[in-house]
């Protein structure tokens, strides 16, 4: 993105959009309990202000910051967690105004400096970072149950007619991969540099997503009592939390339903299975007989391109994410059908490979080789080792924030994260940093 005009309207709406997923909740429904998957929603508010002043205004311009203890309060490499909640926050009109001075002054500097990349590169940065506490605060919202943002709530967006049956499997033929995002790409990650080659074995691969209709048959199979599903850190974490049932599920005369944000609905067979966590999603796939995908059978998948030239985006080319190609974006407020969105094929015919939920893979976060961490030195390099790789976006983020390369990553536990899964045949497969 190097126009500059439609930089600055992208800033503007970003620091709209992170606005609007708490502008209707009152002060009290601001506050919430000390727990280590989430931040207090006004401290996180705060961050991506002081993000975005630290890694534009101050490290590039120059500029002094806006708060003289700024770094006291949000810089999330010092300010311990379980601190986040005690600390002496400016009161939420001062929050407000602090993140809307700095958005202006960034708007401000590109628009007197348009032929400088280094900052349309970092302004653009702030944004993506905008974006993934967007989605970050509404998994919050549908961890505390609270109701969908007003602001950010569209008309019901045309993502197709439900066809179909789009379930099965499909054979991809195994190559050598360039795994990883290029320089041409107009903007990437620390974690996605650089492409490298992989060699994957033919896989087969599920078409879709799996479903809640099949997740419920898991459940109701007793998949969360029987030790053999699990591994053993897997089992830990089951019996530790007692999980009987996947997070935001509950049975009712009989029937399961699940929460979505504030109000109870029933379970909707054709639309994916979401808030599963890793453990869950692999004792799925050891009670179907089938295994996830690695991160590079899934991407070879998602940029699977028969005349081998271009580098896709996002799984269908490089149109536009329109309703009917993903759910993505917050225009759905929610999941679709795993029948929709037919427009969003990729080349070989999967289904969902960018947007509607994240999908778990079996890798461990690693570096790529010759990694070297932004200027964020945060992003990535405290996570590697700890953590799962997902990969293609989910109804909550942004399409300028996901791409075919992209690489989300998450603790193994999470399942408040807008996470689901897709499986694959356990026979020829490649087990690349499984």
């Amino acid at each position: 993105m190097t126009n500059p005009n439609e930089l600055d309207a992208t800033l503007a709406e970003a620091t709209r959009t992170l606005h609007g997923v708490l502008s209707d909740l009152q002060d009290p429904e601001l506050v919430m309990p000390k727990v280590p998957t989430v931040n207090p929603m006004l401290w996180e508010l705060g961050h991506t202000g002081w993000f975005q002043e630290r890694f534009v205004l101050r490290e590039l311009l120059g500029q002094d910051p806006l708060v003289d203890n700024a770094d006291e309060l949000w810089n999330s490499s010092t300010v311990r967690h379980d601190t986040r909640w005690d600390l002496p926050l400016p009161d939420r009109d001062a929050t407000v105004e602090f993140v809307d001075e700095v958005t202006d002054r960034v708007r401000a500097a590109v628009a007197a400096d348009p032929d400088n990349s280094e900052l349309a590169y970092g302004a653009l940065y702030t944004v993506m970072h905008h974006d993934a506490h967007v989605e970050a605060l509404l998994y919050t919202r549908q961890a505390e149950g609270l109701r969908p943002p007003a602001a950010l709530i569209k008309p019901a967006p045309d993502h197709g007619p439900v066809g179909s049956d789009t379930s099965g499997q499909i054979q991809v033929a195994g190559a050598t991969h360039w795994l990883g995002g290029v320089p041409e790409q107009a903007f990437v990650m620390d974690n996605e540099k650089w492409a490298h080659e992989v060699e994957v074995a033919d896989f087969e691969m599920d078409r879709n997503l799996v479903t809640q209709q099949q997740f419920l048959e898991f459940v109701d199979d007793g998949g969360y009592e029987r030790r053999e599903l699990w591994d053993d850190d897997g089992w830990q974490w089951r019996t530790s939390v007692d999980r009987q049932h996947p997070s935001y599920w509950r049975r009712l005369d009989g029937e399961w339903q699940r929460r979505e944000f504030d109000r109870w609905v029933d379970i909707e067979p054709r639309k994916p299975m979401v808030h599963a966590n890793w453990w869950e999603a692999r004792a799925w796939c050891e009670w179907s007989g089938r295994r996830l995908p690695t991160e590079v059978e899934w991407e070879r998948a998602a940029t699977f391109d028969r005349s081998g030239e271009r580098r896709l985006r996002q799984p269908w080319g490089d149109a536009p994410a329109e309703a009917r190609r993903a759910a993505i974006d917050i225009d759905s407020m929610g999941t679709v059908s795993v029948d929709q969105c037919v427009d969003g094929a990729s080349e070989l015919g999967f289904l969902h490979l960018a947007g509607n939920v994240w999908e778990w893979t079996d890798t461990v976060f690693q570096p790529f080789p010759g990694f070297v961490p932004d200027s964020y030195l945060d992003n990535s390099a405290p996570w590697f080792g700890s953590r799962r790789v997902l990969r293609g976006g989910s109804w909550a983020t942004r399409s300028r924030y996901v791409r075919t390369t992209f690489r989300n990553y998450f603790t193994p536990d999470r399942s408040d994260v807008f996470g689901g899964f897709r499986s694959c045949s356990r026979d020829g497969a490649a087990r690349q940093s499984g």
